[in-house]
């Protein structure tokens, strides 16, 4: 009988620590599924947690939001001396301010919701002004709102709720930052359309507008005292469109306005 090689005894070494190493790797790369399986079963157990506490916490704060609002609105509506109207006004401002963020949770809690379908962008934006007029800070202001479409505009594919809720929230920030009149324009683009929601406000410095869509972001504190509200109507607003599969842009220079506009497709008939 020959003898086995040296080269051919080194072969079968190194044959067997790559079955080794192979085995320890499918066993990394195993223990490495299970962990990602368990993150992805921990993240979706956090995401109902999450849309369960934001649904219970809106739905609980709704209606002592609405007996204290009732209660204030009697209040104005009654003879007074000067320091009572003025703790009137004060509390007015908090009853809004709450208002505000019961609407921002309802309507975070709905975001989270997108069946899409036909929807009449004119239908939408006057559902928008309707609820965004509901709220006392807008109750004079919702007149500046004007819609402008450019020729016939067609149907859109979108959630409804989740469509009219970007224009409320958009309407909201341009109605928040600017007196003057606030524009909604329509125009067909190929084979969507855009929509864009244009004001004459104070505008966004340049270095902030990569920001103004992150959760809690105000252009600065003051910003929060001043006008109030919590910075996430924007964030909102990108999550609603990312599930869309559709994105927002934005044009804005100070003192001058801004400028949101996204494109969603048309209806298609088959």
């Amino acid at each position: 009988m020959r003898p086995i090689s040296h080269t051919l005894i080194n072969q079968f070494r190194w044959i067997k620590r790559l079955l080794e190493r192979n085995l320890e790797l499918e066993n990394e790369v195993q223990g490495l599924r299970l962990k990602l399986q368990q993150q992805q079963r921990l993240n979706n157990e956090n995401e109902i947690l999450k849309d369960a506490i934001v649904r219970n916490v809106s739905h609980e704060l709704k209606t002592p939001l609405l007996h204290l609002k009732s209660a204030v609105w009697m209040l104005d509506d009654t003879e007074t001396t000067d320091k009572q109207r003025e703790l009137v006004h004060y509390a007015k401002q908090a009853t809004t301010r709450l208002e505000i963020l019961v609407k921002n949770i309802s309507l975070l809690s709905a975001s989270s919701q997108v069946s899409l379908g036909p929807v009449i962008v004119r239908d939408a934006v006057e559902y928008a002004k309707r609820n965004l007029g509901r709220i006392w800070e807008y109750q004079k202001d919702i007149g500046r709102v004007i819609y402008a479409p450019e020729g016939e505009i067609p149907p859109i594919v979108a959630d409804k709720q989740g469509f009219s809720t970007v224009l409320q929230l958009l309407l909201d920030n341009a109605l928040k930052f600017s007196e003057k009149e606030v524009f909604i324009r329509a125009m067909t683009h190929e084979k969507h359309v855009r929509i864009t929601v244009e004001d004459c406000g104070i505008g966004i410095p340049s270095h902030e507008v990569s920001k103004i869509f992150d959760s809690f972001y105000q252009i600065d504190f003051s910003s929060t005292r001043q006008y109030g509200g919590m910075g996430i109507g924007l964030a909102i607003v990108r999550l609603i469109l990312d599930r869309h599969n559709t994105q927002i842009f934005v044009e804005s220079e100070q003192n001058k306005g801004s400028k949101f506009w996204f494109d969603l497709p048309v209806v298609t008939i088959p």
